[in-house]
């Protein structure tokens, strides 16, 4: 007899009735959305029933200690759509369901959930008599977070009656209350509002910014804006259009928050909104025309020279003409007797007076391009009309050809043959319906001149701001670049010097960071220091900081220093795996009570984080200061070096890394005074300045971008070659994208010397990276002197011209930029999408060197985050723990270098996916 769990078909008899039956059997669907409730020692599933053709469909419950679940573990197979999980230690797991169907074929699995679990406080009390008062005590480490209920039952009944309170979380991990508020007002009516935002274990914070009118009254969404960061790192806000105005009297404040838990408000920060006149230094100007212009001239039309395209050849300026007479220029300015160091302020191309055969049609309408490739060897007029950037740069009439060519004329002046992109020149056509027109030439009314204002070179300005850090026997000094450089320049350095209370020098300093610890110090001397920028075209002005006197630290500060270097070894012992717990991790340690709470608390994520094959060596401090601070913490700057080799199954990766922090020592919670570490920062959580060092979220309604990213934009698999994964860096020809991805290997480090101005900006260093590594045109699209403009959707500018292009400084904008922006053609962008990745679903099979890679923030919707990709090792199927990259600096415990991995450095906590984008001419 057979049993069948569906109706059969008429054919199905009678093919039944004839011999066996062969019915098809498909897998099963995949499992409705999987969704998860963490308690105290257990986890409770519950998921959406599949579907399958033969009717019964049972369920295998998977655990992981990891989101890609490379170990997993079976739990049950059940009927049910539910499942608890109870017994759980204290940690985060990982579930899934795979669905299978009566004869053991298996479905696709659902989505991935999370639970963490927390251990259960006190043993169950039985035989307490109902209305009395059951005490327990609990005492919290610290760092600490969790939440509790209370259940109480019948005893004695059956069946159990029981109830519960709701979760009441407890924590000692707090935020504290934003600190070092900072008020950036380089653009008055665009303000930068700004603050470190901490917790006592270093994890992420949300800040909330609220703006106010002198009078109290809210402006703006409130709270106006919020963001995310890791604890300790400094979160600024930019106050939108149409809330300050000139001579307006304001003030703001900010909160910090975790989950429901939010610190008061920090006391209100007061500014005002003055507009001054900008002063106008005295410019000079200069007119380039004659042989100081490369003109040529050639029909468009690919026929148009016996059946062939016609050479790129010298000529007047030449534009209109209809079928194979319409003319295409190129014109291009040498740049060359401009004074060394002149600012450009200004460049205007007069294409000269037009002549025609008859009356010149003054109001036609001649547009200015950009090509997106250098020249070819042998340039054709059809070639270079081919390779234009379909968006016009400008649009200028016939009768008053000018073009404002400010920002070419800035690239013209600073291209080196084979090291930049070498730019064409402003390409120039009219259409058809305009007839035959010939600009500057012979018997015209002006020739085709550039008139190019600037401002001579002089030294730089002052520099704006000093912060000092006293410390045992030293000072930690951080200062802000000029705001005027006095000249198109780099800084070459830094004098310092040390005064006395007499301003008497007692040290002098020559530095290229902008960032120094002075040692050599008395404890108990009041000392001040002063700082003046040099550039090849002269010397700054001294700025003088504050007075600063270095404390002793009690007891001394090598038992901090020993701590730190411990706990720096310890944590990369349990990344790479050669210790499994933190007992092991700090067996040998001196001060292993001072560090074994802050490497409990983080033991979870090192073991599960560290890739497998990793051995890190030589682990060491540097340029370490001991600080005790007003709150009686004992703070430790120091920079942790070391080496990380990746030995898998290709060449081994080997990062050597730097990364600067912030060691934060605090009471033990049992009050015996003795001073434990309780929390890293990076450095620029301190250093950071409001206006141009700090992590920037833009100012929306609740903190969430306008139009958030909800899903991963499709991989387009036409960039894919053979082999499918990428090449190393010791292959050879490198392609421009490697090129880009080399600069940024050799350019990793301090920023100064280095050509990238701030160590903190992300989208400032894969810029530059892409511009003077991988040689990709700059491009700035404007219209009639909108160069003056401030953050121009269209421009990607590496060098920050005029502070024009937000894509120079926000990795979202950098985004938009490549990979969304269509340049006057709907289905054409600078880059493609080459791979994607989140938790649970990963498309990494086409990622490359050079790509470049966008992190999601899970927050408010945003990319906040991009690096390049500078290795992929091993074939594909590729996984995040495989993919290597740089940026502009480190990342608390994985370290920086040129080949951070990019698993060890995802952040679930902040992001929720990445991007990678891969940018094409």
């Amino acid at each position: 007899m057979a049993v069948f769990q569906k109706s059969l078909t008429q054919t199905e008899i009678q093919s039944l009735a004839a011999g066996p039956l062969m019915v098809n059997d498909a897998p099963p669907s995949a499992p409705g959305a999987l969704n998860s409730v963490a308690g105290p020692e257990a986890v409770e599933l519950s998921w959406g029933p599949a579907t399958d053709d033969m009717g019964t469909v049972r369920y295998q419950v998977q655990r992981s200690t990891t989101a890609e679940f490379s170990q997993l573990v079976v739990l049950t197979t059940t009927t049910a759509t539910t499942y608890v999980n109870s017994g759980m230690p204290q940690g985060l797991y990982y579930y899934r369901v795979v669905p299978i169907d009566s004869i053991g074929q298996q479905g696709p699995a659902s989505n991935v959930v999370f639970g963490r679990t927390s251990a259960q406080l006190f043993p169950p009390i039985s035989s307490a008599l109902s209305g009395q008062v059951i005490r327990s005590e609990f005492q919290l480490g610290s760092p600490d977070s969790f939440k509790f209920k209370i259940k109480a039952c019948l005893t004695g009944v059956t069946p159990r009656i029981c109830s519960e309170t709701p979760y009441y979380r407890i924590t000692s991990d707090a935020p504290h209350l934003p600190s070092d508020l900072a008020t950036g007002t380089e653009e008055p009516l665009n303000p930068t509002l700004s603050g470190i935002v901490s917790r006592p274990s270093g994890g992420p914070v949300k800040g909330r910014f609220y703006l106010y009118a002198a009078n109290g009254t809210p402006l703006g969404p409130v709270p106006l804006a919020e963001g995310a960061v890791s604890g300790g790192e400094r979160l600024t806000a930019r106050v939108p259009d149409g809330l300050i105005v000139e001579d307006g009297s304001y003030y703001w404040r900010m909160d910090a928050c975790l989950a429901e838990i939010c610190t008061p408000m920090t006391a209100p920060v007061p500014f005002g909104a003055p507009v001054p006149e900008p002063e106008s230094p005295p410019t000079q100007q200069v007119t380039l025309s004659g042989s100081a212009l490369t003109i040529r001239s050639a029909p468009a039309s690919a026929t148009a020279c016996a059946g062939a395209p016609c050479p790129l050849a010298s000529s007047t300026a030449q534009v209109g003409g209809a079928g194979s007479a319409r003319k295409v220029s190129l014109i291009k300015a040498d740049m060359s007797s401009l004074p060394p160091g002149a600012m450009i302020t200004s460049a205007v191309l007069d294409l000269g007076g037009a002549t025609c055969d008859g009356s010149c049609p003054n109001s036609q309408v001649i547009a200015a391009h950009i090509k997106k490739s250098e020249l070819e060897e042998n340039p054709t007029g059809s070639a270079l009309v081919a390779d234009l950037v379909q968006l016009s740069q400008q649009q200028v009439q016939v009768g008053t050809p000018e073009i404002d060519v400010t920002a070419n004329a800035y690239g013209w002046r600073h291209e080196v043959p084979e090291e930049t992109f070498i730019d064409p020149g402003v390409v120039v056509l009219s259409n058809d319906t305009v007839p035959p027109v010939e600009l500057g030439g012979s018997g015209a009314a002006r020739p085709t001149s550039l008139r190019v204002t600037y401002r001579p070179a002089g030294p730089p300005g002052i520099i704006p701001r000093i912060d000092v850090r006293q410390g045992d026997g030293g000072a930690l000094l951080r200062w802000a670049r000029p705001d005027d450089l006095g000249a198109d320049t780099e800084i070459q350095n830094f004098d310092l010097e040390v005064l006395d209370a007499g301003n008497t020098v007692v040290q002098s300093l020559t530095v290229t960071e902008a960032t120094v610890i002075v040692g050599g110090l008395a404890n108990g001397t009041t000392y001040r220091f002063q700082v003046r920028t040099r550039t090849p075209f002269g010397v700054g002005p001294w700025k003088v900081s504050g007075d600063a006197a270095p404390q002793a630290v009690p007891g001394g500060p090598t038992a901090y220093q020993d701590a730190v270097d411990e706990y720096a070894e310890a944590k990369q012992s349990l990344l790479d795996g050669r210790t499994e717990n933190t007992g092991e991790a700090i067996e040998d340690a001196t001060e292993a009570s001072r560090i074994e709470p802050m490497l409990y608390a983080r033991q979870q994520d090192l073991t599960t984080t560290g890739v497998e094959d990793r051995a890190t060596d030589g682990v060491q401090l540097a340029d370490t200061l001991v600080s005790k601070l007003d709150d009686n913490t004992v703070v430790v700057r120091s920079a942790v070096t070391g080496t990380t080799v990746y030995d898998g199954q290709d060449d081994p990766v080997e990062n050597e890394w730097t990364t600067t922090q912030d060691f934060v020592f605090a009471a033990d919670a049992n009050g015996n005074g003795r001073l434990k570490l309780s929390g890293e920062k990076s450095a620029s959580a301190v250093d950071a300045q409001a206006a141009n060092d700090s992590s920037q979220v833009n100012a929306w309604p609740g903190g969430v971008a306008p139009n958030p990213v909800t899903e991963l934009p499709p991989v387009d698999d036409s960039t894919a070659d053979p082999p499918a994964f990428a090449r190393t860096l010791a292959a050879s020809p490198f392609n421009r994208r490697e090129l880009a991805s080399l600069w940024a290997v050799l350019s990793v480090g301090p920023a100064n010397n280095k050509g990238w101005e701030y160590r903190s900006d992300c989208a400032n260093f894969v810029s530059k990276a892409l511009a003077r590594g991988g040689k990709f045109r700059q491009i700035h699209s404007t219209d009639w002197w909108s160069w003056l403009d401030k953050r121009i959707g269209l421009s990607w500018w590496e060098r920050g011209w005029g502070d024009d292009s937000f894509t120079f400084t926000a990795a979202h904008k950098n985004y938009e930029h490549f990979l969304q922006q269509r340049f006057g053609d709907p289905l054409q962008t600078r880059g493609t999408v080459s791979a994607t990745w989140t938790p649970t679903d990963s498309r990494l099979s086409n990622v490359k060197i050079g790509d470049t890679v966008y992190f999601l923030n899970k927050d408010n919707g945003e990319y906040t985050h991009v690096g390049i990709v500078t290795n992929v090792k091993g074939g594909p199927p590729i996984n995040i723990k495989q993919v290597y990259f740089a940026q502009h600096g480190g990342d608390r415990g994985t370290g920086s270098g040129p080949f951070m991995n990019l698993g060890e450095r995802f952040d679930y906590d902040d992001f929720s996916g990445l991007v990678f984008g891969r940018v094409n001419w």
